[in-house]
């Protein structure tokens, strides 16, 4: 199997974003902007990093950036379906919401599960 096939989109993270109603450049400029008024740092993240993480050809962030994506959906960065590159495939297979009775995402408006 070559790497192109093994990765695998994240959808709950394309979800998070759709129901927030960004795109891919709208949610890298909301990520910029937390970065720089919440902790004055000014990475680099753009539309194609987005869709790196979207597509799965990053399925582990930085922790810089997984702390942003999770205060920016108000969740708990394990509900964002991003898990280190030792566990391939996880991020469509686990349903965060589902075993998260107490997920609000209240920036996004999506329920419990």
């Amino acid at each position: 199997m070559s790497r192109d096939e093994a990765r695998m989109p994240n959808t709950v993270l394309i979800g998070l974003r759709e129901r927030a109603g960004l795109s891919q450049q709208d949610l890298a400029d909301e990520l910029t902007n937390l970065a720089a008024t919440r902790y004055r740092k000014y990475p680099q993240i753009t539309r194609k990093t987005i869709g790196r993480w979207e597509r799965g050809e990053v399925v582990w962030p930085q922790p810089f950036y997984r702390r942003l994506l999770a205060q920016l959906f108000d969740c708990a960065a394990d509900e964002l379906a991003l898990w280190p590159a030792s566990t391939p495939g996880t991020a469509v297979t686990t349903t965060p919401f589902a075993t998260t009775p107490h997920h609000a995402c209240s920036r996004t408006g999506c329920a419990s599960g």
